[in-house]
């Protein structure tokens, strides 16, 4: 693609990008968009949609790495790789998903989603067996930090508390269900 007419200035257009001017990036994306598609386009032979997807991810990478250069042909090179190495990582990506949902549905896969059920439902069963003699507050905090995953800070944080208080009283609370034991229901 021959250098249009606004990208005559290579050298200065390239170094206000990497200070990170807006205006120059657009102009650019407008000059060298044609050939940033095309070239995803070439490379992934998706449809339409999915090669804009990858042509902005590729238009986001190259905002980030732009070298400043006075030479238009070495720029459009550039720009072409960093297109063309966005669309096989696009393709990649695509095939790991798709090996996943592969493995997913595979007709012996569903008796372990079924025995991980059954383990999940019989944890919270325990869960919910272990907080039962515990007053509200003490229930409470041991959900917060045990079955959303809050550190102790965040803890802390969401109760009102400092951090120290609130791991005493995530102990006591785990002492006294522990004491509590298994009801014999």
């Amino acid at each position: 693609m021959p250098p249009s007419a606004d990208l005559q200035d290579v050298g200065r257009l390239t170094a206000a990008i990497a200070a990170g001017d807006a205006d120059a990036f657009s102009t650019l994306y407008t000059a060298r968009f044609p050939l940033v598609y095309s070239v995803v386009r070439r490379a992934t032979g998706l449809s339409e949609p999915d090669c804009l997807d990858i042509t902005q991810e590729a238009f986001l990478r190259m905002i980030r790495r732009i070298k400043v250069t006075d030479d238009p042909q070495a720029l459009d090179a550039w720009l072409a790789r960093v297109a063309r190495t966005s669309a096989y990582d696009h393709l990649r990506a695509l095939r790991r998903r798709r090996a996943r949902e592969l493995r997913a549905a595979r007709p012996d896969a569903l008796p372990d989603a079924r025995r991980r059920l059954e383990e999940t439902e019989s944890a919270l069963a325990q869960a919910a067996q272990a907080l039962a003699p515990l007053d509200d507050d003490r229930a409470e905090l041991l959900r917060l930090r045990f079955g959303r995953s809050m550190t102790l800070q965040t803890l802390a944080r969401a109760v009102g508390l400092n951090t120290g208080a609130a791991h005493g009283r995530v102990e006591r609370a785990v002492r006294d269900a522990a004491a509590a034991g298994p009801s014999d229901d």
